[in-house]
């Protein structure tokens, strides 16, 4: 793995065994290896986080124009960097139990046939003899594709208790959510006064705001991204070994290079795919409520987007518009987060 590249922190892990450890002890440094990747990531790809994210949640609104002057300006490395340390920071914690729980959960549900006890290929954080079906409600396999998905989507549920209040603070600072009529204009941009006015208006509740719509586009992101490259090693698995149906796939051992090109791919993939989840997933966390009482949906925040990109389509004098091309405002970011990712 490259060490910047998060779309592969956690698929790396599948090709390097972790030799004979407790399951604490492999816990803990899958959550450091995971942490130092993910926030090194974040550090060199935030600028791209924070264009995608000033440019998703000013889709549909008449600050679409002047969010996008605004990036390309003289204060443009000021505004990209805005809500840096708080990603960076909260990266770090999310990063680590994804990946630590991401390799616990797949130790418990796949089960290996190829591995033998007291073999020098044995791989050693696999129960060697899993007969169990299930493993908390997750059922066991023997597919590596399989296994890989659903440990992945499992390890990010359970990262999301710290990924979401990082991602709903860092979107609010990157597009300047507290008005500076409210706030001094100096501090508006603080991490401070963000969390005190999330706390104050919506409570605890407020820091998870977006959790659905964050699933939504995790899960088959996660899912999209595992089984493509699971699709990639199996793929040079059998062009490496042809006609040795009984060679292992995890012995076969993949280049740095080769591993940074199948996860960037599989990454970037995932990324552009899943990027309508993603403007949707922006835009609730960055939404500004006219009423306490007032809900949000991932269905009507959808809608809303629709029906004002069909709007500026006719406005701007395309005429008659079709169900079809408002569609495009969904992927606003796509090609920021498939690079993101990618890198």
């Amino acid at each position: 793995m490259h060490n910047n590249h998060h779309s592969s922190s956690v698929i790396l892990a599948l090709n390097h065994p972790h030799g004979h450890l407790t399951q604490l002890q492999r816990f803990r440094n899958n959550f450091i290896a995971g942490g130092i990747a993910l926030s090194t990531a974040f550090a060199f790809t935030h600028p791209i986080d924070t264009l995608k994210t000033r440019l998703q949640a000013a889709t549909g609104t008449a600050v679409a124009s002047s969010h996008q002057t605004a990036i390309f300006s003289r204060d443009m490395f000021k505004i990209l960097a805005k809500g840096f340390f708080t990603s960076v920071v909260g990266a770090g914690p999310q990063g680590g139990l994804r990946l630590a729980t991401y390799e616990f959960t797949k130790s418990h549900i796949l089960r290996h046939p190829h591995s033998h006890i007291g073999s020098s290929s044995s791989i050693s954080y696999i129960p060697q003899h899993n007969n169990k079906t299930t493993f908390f409600g997750i059922p066991t396999t023997s597919s590596p594709m399989l296994a890989s998905a659903l440990s992945a989507i499992t390890g990010d549920t359970v990262s999301s208790i710290i990924k979401v209040p990082r991602e709903v603070i860092t979107a609010r600072l990157q597009t300047d959510y507290v008005s500076s009529t409210s706030v001094d204009s100096v501090k508006k941009g603080s991490f401070n006064v963000v969390v005190q006015q999330i706390w104050k208006e919506e409570g605890i509740a407020g820091f998870f705001r977006g959790f659905m719509s964050t699933t939504a586009r995790d899960w088959p992101f996660m899912v999209i991204l595992f089984t493509t490259y699971e699709s990639f090693k199996q793929n040079h698995r059998h062009i490496r070994f042809p006609f040795d149906d009984d060679e292992d796939e995890d012995d076969i051992p993949i280049t740095t290079l080769k591993s940074t090109i199948f996860g960037g791919i599989s990454g970037g993939l995932a990324g552009y795919l899943t990027t309508p989840f993603d403007v949707v997933k922006t835009k609730i966390m960055t939404y500004k409520k006219s009423s306490a009482n007032e809900r949000i949906s991932m269905y009507n925040v959808a809608r809303d987007v629709y029906r004002a990109r069909s709007v500026q389509l006719v406005s701007g004098g395309s005429g008659v518009v079709n169900s079809i091309r408002p569609c495009d405002v969904f992927f606003t970011g796509s090609g920021a987060r498939g690079f993101w990712w990618f890198w």
